[in-house]
């Protein structure tokens, strides 16, 4: 089997402009889920992972397109951290 990253790499080449389609539509599935998931209407804690699941792997393939992408979100991930654990107090 391929590699994570060789799928990723591939799917970008192939499908360039549709993967930020993807993950916008990714997105909304994952943000109905959750509203669907805390309201109990029809929302099950299965498909809240598997939506969960789609968003990170088009997030996983967002930092794969290359061009430093992968660190500008590493470095934007460690400010957010940082700040949150301001915010609860924790250093």
């Amino acid at each position: 089997m391929a590699s994570k990253q060789e799928i990723f790499a591939r799917a970008w080449a192939r499908w360039h402009e549709l993967q930020f389609d993807m993950v916008m539509e990714e997105c909304a599935e994952l943000i109905q889920a959750v509203v669907k998931f805390r309201r109990g209407i029809t929302g099950s804690l299965e498909h809240l992972a598997e939506e969960t699941a789609d968003v990170e792997l088009m997030c996983e393939q967002l930092r794969a397109m290359g061009n430093g992408f992968d660190e500008l979100v590493d470095k934007h991930k460690v400010a957010k951290l940082a700040r949150l654990g301001e915010r609860l107090g924790i250093e």
